[in-house]
């Protein structure tokens, strides 16, 4: 076959770099076009999943709230709209999860487990309706704030993981639409680059095709006569060049077949002289590290050695060896033999000797603690006494590591010896010491009580003259009803004696004319219809008198008796009823007394003494106030405490004043009005319940005292606190 000219070479030469120019540029142009359609819709995608998640985010965070406000909500039509606020929420919720489990480009186990999740706080939100619908408003609170804010917090990480997870999606599409898009314009360039090399073949084609192929036969000449053998001109040439490089190609061939055999034969007897060398050098290697070893475990045995030295030396403890329990022989630290008084050199100590310098009592102890360690006690301790190098006995611990052998018999025992005579010495005096303490807290509890039960007895006394009175009210009209009483049944009689007379001889008073008569007279002269209406009405004025002496006495009684230092469940509300009754008569001639009282749980405490803590703030604030006065009672319940709130508008204290009311004997009242023990006591009593009591108070205003006492006090809280302080 003919070859192709110079000239037609050329033809097709610029013809495939015009052709690859305009392939370059329509494949580029094409290819970016396809980028951006595609990536135009995966962003609208993600724009619809960025904005669905944030509005059900903030949706959920509006829910919450929301069912807050359920929680709190003190009237039924507030729950009800802010129910409505969100079931609209939660409609909006569920249709844009429908839509984003639709949308979003990511794994749709994310938004199925949402979906999950949100169905779950729905069964919340029911809860905690059901509880505010209950009544119960503290259990609704405790959901809303514990289990709902837990689960709105799991649904917004939920959701910041989808939005997070949408943002890392479009930023990978986007910085993969723009590696394809650098990679496409890199090909292109690349194309161009090709096609400008090829113009310059082309170009240097007709230049060197004749002088080309003579250089390439010289240059290779020269690389074969440098030694470099593994080179070919592979020239697909029919003319005398071609001949000329097909020879020379041969003859580099066989040049380098022949230096490979010639190489072969050298690498091999390199490697094996290399194998030898590194044999000899692992062993080396291998003496050399054992050697270190070596070296270091003697080392480190030295430094054991050593510090075990330091440690015995330095330490106030001795240490004791029993290294075979066959026989008696026992190895003794040298501070073990200043310990007991022993030297050395001239005392060689074993397990009869020992027991020769325990106390005689302590001797079978000794006995036990080998018995121990036969019988499996890895650890035993015993406490002796043992005569020391001053001569007296003084007490000592011993402490023992047991060694077993693979049956598990014990073959050795080693351990430490500490004097603990000081120690004990101190303890038993501690414990005389906290003997002495209970004895006087006992004292001292016994003091306050009788301070308490004064401090009870003086009030009593101021309030005797009003509760006199309050008991001579009723007295006065049952004595007055009694009286009016007494002349309508001596009314009644007169009617009834006429028809009696003659009853006993077996006639019929009313048959006889006179009777009937006298009787009609009687009935004109007197209204005994009213007679009997309002007998009716003073029997029940008198029971209703009675009844109130009956719950002053009860009151008088209450309040009187001795305080028993025990705790017990009880109303704070019932407490204040009945302090009111017993202050009544200094409070109803000169101020209102208001009462806002909550519905709060009963709680431990003792009743008795906060009564006395109410009567004395009652009182203080009824001297307070001079004439048309009001004092607010309040009640609360609030994060597990019950608040109880006595206000006035009286006088009010000063700054002064208020820094010192709670000392004991303190008082602003004048001579006789007071003690200055009332608010000292109050004081120390709502202490002895774990509350708190605080005043608020401007001149001329009036004031306000601040009770807190814990809704969950125990009894035994208080039995452990003054254990402790007793222990301390």
């Amino acid at each position: 076959m003919r070859r192709l000219g110079i000239g037609p070479r050329l033809a097709l030469g610029f013809g495939l770099i015009i052709f690859l120019s305009a392939s370059a540029g329509l494949w580029g142009s094409a290819t970016n076009r396809s980028y951006d359609t595609s990536n135009e819709a995966f962003f609208q995608q993600t724009a619809i999943t960025h904005d669905l998640s944030h509005q059900i985010q903030a949706n959920i965070l509006r829910i919450h709230r929301n069912m807050k406000d359920v929680a709190m909500a003190p009237q039924a039509a507030d729950m009800a709209e802010t129910l409505a606020k969100v079931n609209e929420a939660e409609s909006f919720i569920y249709v844009a999860l429908d839509t984003l489990l639709l949308a979003y480009p990511g794994d749709s186990a994310k938004v199925e487990t949402l979906q999950a999740d949100f169905r779950a706080w729905r069964t919340i939100r029911s809860r905690v309706v059901a509880f505010k619908l209950a009544g119960n408003e503290l259990e609704a609170a405790d959901i809303t704030r514990n289990q709902g804010a837990e689960h709105v917090s799991d649904l917004e990480r939920q959701i910041q993981s989808i939005i997070a997870t949408t943002d890392q999606l479009r930023e990978s599409v986007a910085d993969t639409a723009l590696n394809k898009q650098q990679v496409t314009s890199r090909r292109m360039a690349g194309l161009l680059v090709c096609t400008a090399i090829l113009t310059l073949l082309v170009g240097a084609i007709l230049s060197r095709r004749l002088t080309g192929p003579m250089k390439t036969l010289i240059e290779f000449a020269d690389s074969i006569k440098r030694g470099e053998l593994n080179r070919r001109l592979g020239m697909d040439r029919r003319d005398e060049i071609g001949l000329v490089g097909n020879a020379l190609d041969e003859m580099a061939e066989s040049l380098e077949h022949t230096r490979s055999d010639l190489a072969a034969h050298q690498k091999e007897l390199e490697d094996r002289v290399a194998r030898r060398t590194s044999d000899l050098v692992a062993a080396n290697d291998d003496l050399t590290v054992e050697f270190e070893v070596r070296e270091k475990i003697a080392a480190r045995l030295m430094e054991s050695e050593q510090r075990m030295d330091l440690v015995i030396t330095g330490s106030n403890d001795g240490f004791w060896d029993w290294p075979d329990m066959e026989q008696t022989d026992i190895w003794w630290s040298p501070k073990l033999y200043k310990m007991l008084g022993k030297d050395p050199a001239g005392f060689w100590p074993d397990f009869p000797e020992f027991l020769n310098l325990t106390h005689p009592d302590d001797r079978s102890t000794v006995t036990d603690i080998v018995q121990q360690a036969i019988d499996g006690d890895d650890e035993p301790e015993i406490t002796i006494r043992v005569i020391t190098a001053g001569g007296d006995y003084r007490w000592h611990r011993l402490r023992a590591g047991v060694f077993r052998d693979d049956d598990g018999k014990a073959y050795r025992m080693a351990g430490s010896f500490q004097d603990i005579h000081d120690r004990k010495w101190a303890e038993d005096q501690l414990k005389e010491k906290n003997t002495e303490l209970i004895s006087l807290n006992e004292k001292l509890n016994a003091n306050q009580n009788k301070l308490i039960q004064a401090e009870k007895m003086s009030s009593l006394g101021q309030l005797a003259a009003g509760v006199a009175h309050e008991i001579n009210n009723p007295v006065g009209f049952i004595s007055s009803n009694l009286g009016t009483m007494l002349e309508y049944t001596e009314a009644v009689g007169d009617v009834i004696r006429p028809m009696l007379a003659g009853s006993d001889e077996g006639v019929d008073p009313l048959s006889r004319a006179e009777v009937r008569q006298e009787i009609q007279k009687l009935l004109a002269s007197e209204d005994y219809g009213f007679l009997l209406e309002d007998t009716a009405v003073l029997l029940k004025e008198s029971l209703e008198g009675t009844e109130r002496i009956g719950e002053i006495v009860k009151s008088l009684k209450n309040f009187a008796r001795p305080d028993e230092d025990t705790f017990s469940l009880a109303q704070i509300n019932d407490g204040l009823e009945m302090s009111l009754k017993m202050v009544w008569n200094k409070l109803k001639y000169h101020c209102v007394v208001t009462k806002d009282f909550a519905d709060v749980p009963a709680i431990y405490c003792n009743i008795g003494r906060l009564n006395q803590v109410f009567m004395n703030l009652l009182v203080n604030a009824s001297q307070a106030i001079k004439k048309d006065g009001e004092i607010v009672i309040r009640t609360s319940c609030q994060n597990g405490y019950v608040f109880v709130e006595i206000s006035d508008n009286g006088q009010g204290i000063s700054k002064q004043a208020q820094s010192r009311i709670f000392d004991p004997f303190y008082t602003t009242k004048p001579v006789g009005e007071g003690t200055g023990l009332g608010l000292s006591i109050s004081h120390g009593i709502i202490q002895d319940h774990h509350g708190h009591i605080k005043v608020s108070s401007e001149v001329g205003q009036g004031t306000t005292f601040t009770l807190r006492i814990p809704v969950n006090l125990q009894p035994e809280e208080t039995i452990a606190e003054e254990t402790s302080a007793v222990l301390a």
